[in-house]
């Protein structure tokens, strides 16, 4: 093995050919495990407080900080860049897609993940065996969210059991688009937006079949009496269940194949800097929207006159809008020349987010037991009862330190786990 080739790639920029194209999805994938970190963080320092200290800390936050709340999205955004890594060799060989293709996506995807998820899952489980030992087996085969009773061991691993239920579905779906080919290429686009706008009526649909989700306010997720059991119940029905996650992930699937069947047109029709500053504005219209909507300031307009519809839509829709912006900011950044973009892509091409990104998978499985050393150094002890107050700086400290012990830990996972199951896989047959 080459740990000093897998070492200096964590860090060099992408192969010169798609470096615009790697650049914006590096950036992305580590902006968002950059917020996923972050809100993280404020839920442990939540769990510090009662409930009057937490809605104190809630209300104390700094106003630029309310949207870190929201760091759920950037699992949004981590559905959306998987499925465009997917979808572009697919779209690319669509006419060869046929069952020995089939086989070998399934065998590559289950060679990247499984191998790092199963030590994940061991040391979780290993840490608290009285209490995860029973859950183990059906973690182990990503049925956890189906099975009624059933816990999710990985902090975060309700993602990878919903990605690869959707990988083990996306052969069927990978078929009926060839078939959907030889009629039109264009019915795909049609079929896929189809399929992405289903996702709301679907979120509607698990909404109105669990009505308190959304009759009560969503800060009850960490200021209500019972607000671990409210937290099971929405994570349970509506933040990792398969239903209500397709969205971003149909969105890249989309990304895909506009970039393949549909980027000379794009390119062509974002060359003009008008057109192009207007799909900026639509593109952060959408990401800002969701993102700033004040739902978990108790004391916001938002509850001022709490509208149980309101809150309905803001569920059923939001991760989805969100997710359309981020199609429209990616594609922006690949094809437009104008101003706003110009200046995204030159942030994008910073050189940090490029081991951030490749570290993303490592780091998005153990960041969690890192909040809690990290956490423990910063105050200086393990007792909870003993922590008064949490200032700004001791979360920011808490914050940096999980990141760069989580970042360190990842390396050698990375290199001698992730990558060379990587290298031994690239080379197999295309999807």
């Amino acid at each position: 093995m080459n740990t000093k080739k897998y070492f200096i790639e964590i860090f060099k920029k992408g192969e010169e050919q798609n470096e615009k194209q790697d650049s914006v999805i590096d950036a992305i994938r580590a902006l968002s495990v950059l917020s996923i970190i972050a809100f993280h963080v404020m839920i442990g320092v939540i769990q510090v407080y009662d409930h009057s200290k937490a809605k104190q800390f809630i209300l104390g936050m700094p106003s630029l900080l309310q949207p870190l709340w929201h760091g759920e999205k950037g699992v949004d955004a981590f559905f959306l860049l998987s499925a465009l890594v997917i979808g572009l060799p697919f779209f690319k060989n669509i006419d060869n897609y046929n069952l020995s293709t089939a086989k070998e996506f399934l065998k590559k995807k289950f060679f990247r993940i499984y191998p790092l998820f199963l030590v994940a899952l061991i040391l979780y489980t290993l840490g608290q065996w009285s209490y995860f030992g029973e859950y183990f087996f059906s973690n182990l085969f990503f049925l956890n969210n189906i099975i009624p009773g059933e816990r999710t061991i990985i902090p975060v691993g309700w993602f990878l059991t919903v990605e690869v239920q959707y990988f083990i579905l996306l052969p069927i779906l990978f078929f009926a688009l060839k078939k959907i080919r030889l009629q039109k290429t264009k019915y795909i686009g049609i079929v896929l937006s189809t399929l992405f706008v289903s996702s709301v009526v679907a979120c509607a649909l698990v909404l109105l079949s669990n009505s308190d989700l959304y009759l009560r306010p969503i800060t009850d997720l960490f200021l209500a009496e019972d607000r671990n059991d409210f937290s099971a119940r929405m994570g349970r029905f509506f933040y990792e269940a398969n239903l209500t996650r397709y969205g971003p992930f149909v969105a890249g699937i989309l990304l895909a194949y506009l970039k393949i069947f549909h980027s000379e047109k794009l390119a062509s029709i974002l060359k003009n800097k008008f057109i192009g500053i207007l799909f900026f504005f639509a593109a952060a219209a959408m990401i800002l929207f969701p993102i700033l909507l004040p739902i978990y300031d108790p004391d916001s307009w938002y509850y001022n006159s709490f509208s149980a519809g309101q809150n309905f839509w803001v569920l059923a829709a939001s991760r989805q809008i969100f997710a359309l912006g981020l199609v429209l900011l990616i594609l922006g950044c690949w094809y437009s020349l104008a101003l706003p973009f110009a200046l995204i892509k030159k942030i994008f091409s910073w050189r940090v987010w490029r081991p951030i990104s490749k570290l993303s998978f490592p780091i998005y499985l153990f960041h969690f037991p890192f909040i809690a050393i990290a956490a423990a150094a910063v105050f200086g002890t393990t007792n909870i009862k003993e922590i008064a107050a949490v200032s700004f700086l001791s979360g920011s400290l808490i914050f940096c330190l999980a990141f760069a012990l989580t970042f360190i830990f990842s390396i050698p996972l990375y290199i001698y786990i992730e990558r060379p199951i990587i290298e031994r896989t690239k080379n197999s047959a295309k999807i």
